[in-house]
């Protein structure tokens, strides 16, 4: 309703966006990042696996814990 949009500052809320389609550009880029992602937390075990200086354990370790966050681990 008008009194509803006013009330809000105005303007409607944003529909929410199309999920792209398997093939598009944007979903090619999440799985590349999502490799991406698990390839740095791999990584980071094998480095902390192969060291015993604790500063680089702990930083491998911050390293492979954000990257599994941010790929939704």
């Amino acid at each position: 309703s008008v009194v509803a949009v006013a009330a809000a500052g105005g303007e409607e809320a944003a529909p929410a966006p199309a999920v792209p389609a398997a093939d598009s550009a944007d979903a090619g880029f999440a799985r590349d990042m999502a490799v991406h992602h698990q390839q740095a937390v791999e990584m980071s075990f094998l480095v902390r696996d192969s060291t015993g200086d604790e500063e680089i354990r702990t930083l491998a370790y911050d390293i492979a814990n954000t990257q599994a966050n941010q790929r939704g681990m």
